[in-house]
């Protein structure tokens, strides 16, 4: 069963270490995506995913609106990715040499679609139950189903399942605005 994010925060401020490793688990693939989309290498993009980490621990008491919490990580992620690399630049520009290149990461393509992936998964959690599952049954379930299937797991008319579909869609699209998709 998945817990609201004004539970689990509830329970973080409150002191629930079990919380806080549930909320660390929820989104750090969201930090490490933003990390690594700012341009940080894995190790560096762990680096900063942990100082945000961090940040909210400190600041934990003074954040009281749990849904603007998805929006500072980001926030607070781009900005220590950028203060990572303007270090790193500097510490390049005082080398005599340089030493061999690292490999690759991820394409920035790929990271921006995992980035936006964890962000209406994020948006999908927020969103009524009854709409979640119709989303989720359309657009993530691993084999197509049938409008009929679907309206009828749901206990709804088939004829309504389009502008029901709509409506979700818009809710979720408002979420996504809010989260700053």
């Amino acid at each position: 069963m998945e817990v609201s994010l004004e539970n689990l925060w509830r329970r973080v401020k409150a002191g629930d270490s079990r919380a806080w490793e549930e909320l660390v688990v929820k989104f750090t693939p969201l930090l490490l995506a933003v990390s690594r989309r700012n341009g940080l290498n894995q190790i560096d993009a762990e680096d900063c995913t942990q100082y945000v980490w961090y940040s909210l621990y400190r600041s934990r008491h003074n954040v009281n609106d749990p849904n603007r919490l998805p929006a500072w990580l980001i926030r607070v992620a781009a900005r220590r990715s950028g203060q990572i690399i303007r270090r790193g630049i500097k510490e390049v520009q005082r080398l005599t040499h340089m030493g061999k290149p690292e490999a690759p990461g991820l394409a920035d393509e790929d990271l921006l679609r995992f980035e936006r992936a964890a962000m209406v998964k994020l948006a999908l959690e927020r969103i009524d139950p009854r709409c979640r599952k119709l989303l989720e049954s359309l657009f993530y379930s691993p084999g197509e189903m049938t409008y009929e299937e679907i309206a009828d797991e749901l206990n709804i008319p088939v004829n309504s399942m389009g502008p029901t579909r709509a409506r979700c869609l818009e809710k979720l699209r408002r979420l996504l605005e809010e989260m700053g998709y």
